[in-house]
């Protein structure tokens, strides 16, 4: 299988074999650094055993690249998912997407062993060896040693276990770099100021999105707590949220409708989505599936109804979607401020 050729074959080994004492590092993290979750685990052996079994690649050496690639872009999506979302619900989503990645791209370079060169594999296969075992039993060191006050040491794998799968994906092909362009807008043809600007721009937007959503979060906590207390029915509450949260989305909505600003960033979402599904069919259903689920928890309905602007085009069938995702989101985010106030005051 030609990855590469020359020097650029090697750089794309030797981060394959950097990857690989990731994936150890987050096995390891399992037992050493005492994580709730062994789901990486689970998902790892999973995904490599059935992507060994039914993905053709020792049938063909063209099937080893459609493994590898999807494989890159779980586990980066994965540990981008626990980074950010570490004492959340998504934790245990976020590990088993990164296990599966792990998995995946374990099995491919089995492919890669069973296709190249018998000799010059020998030495690859060893590398991989070393890797894991060096991973197993240095990875958290390693992660100790570069944690801090702002970063625990699971925080330290996650970032590691999201760069480098992200830097072998460049040395792969330009899909994460095409998938950047793609969420900023830049054109082929465009300069570096012209990029810049287009860069800054979205910079700016989610800097102010983020900014009005924590406010308005604390305000929404703030008032059903309120809400709570003064012994308010629960339906009248729910309806009274409801609201709140429908002007929230509104405001948002009718914004990118009157001005075409998108502050939350859907439509920018949605060509980077693109981008991934044009190369991995798979890989682009799963990041749409993280955008929604993130919007809905967190972000705001307003960004998947943004997001999903060519499947509803009508404003009629805007406005019904974001009353049926503003409704999810209130009862979420109710049960969840009312449970944390009643485990708080008791």
């Amino acid at each position: 299988m030609k990855i590469n050729t020359g020097d650029n074959k090697k750089v794309f080994f030797f981060y394959l074999i950097l990857v690989d004492f990731i994936i150890a590092m987050q096995i390891a993290a399992v037992v050493f650094l005492k994580i709730k979750s062994a789901d990486f685990i689970l998902s790892f052996v999973v995904s490599f055993i059935v992507f060994l079994i039914f993905s053709e690649i020792f049938e063909s050496s063209r099937k080893i690249k459609s493994v590898l690639k999807p494989g890159l872009i779980f586990m980066v999506l994965g540990s981008l998912v626990n980074f950010f979302f570490f004492d959340a619900n998504f934790f245990v989503f976020g590990r088993t997407l990164a296990g599966l990645g792990a998995g995946m791209i374990l099995a491919s370079q089995i492919g890669m062993i069973w296709h190249d060169d018998c000799e010059r594999m020998k030495n690859f296969s060893l590398a991989i060896v070393i890797s894991f075992i060096l991973g197993l039993i240095f990875g958290p060191i390693l992660a100790g040693f570069l944690s801090g006050p702002a970063l625990s040491e699971m925080k330290v794998i996650f970032i590691l276990g999201a760069v480098l799968p992200f830097l072998l994906a460049l040395e792969l092909n330009q899909i994460f770099w095409e998938v950047a362009k793609s969420f900023f807008g830049i054109e082929e043809k465009e300069g570096i100021r012209k990029s810049g600007k287009k860069v800054a721009n979205v910079v700016a937007k989610r800097i102010i999105y983020v900014v009005a959503d924590y406010w308005l979060a604390g305000l929404c906590a703030a008032a059903n707590i309120l809400l709570k207390v003064w012994g308010v029915n629960l339906l009248f509450s729910f309806i009274a949220m409801w609201a709140v949260n429908i002007l929230i989305a509104g405001i948002f909505f009718a914004t990118y409708v009157g001005t075409g600003i998108d502050v939350s960033l859907g439509k920018d979402l949605r060509r980077a989505t693109d981008k991934i599904h044009e190369k991995s069919k798979i890989a682009g259903y799963l990041s749409m599936l993280v955008v929604i689920f993130q919007a809905i928890f967190w972000s705001g309905p307003e960004q998947v109804v943004i997001f999903f602007q060519k499947e509803i085009k009508r404003i009629a069938r805007s406005v019904m979607a974001l009353l049926f995702l503003t409704a999810i989101q209130t009862i979420i985010w109710m049960y969840i401020y009312r449970t944390g106030y009643d485990i708080l005051t008791n």
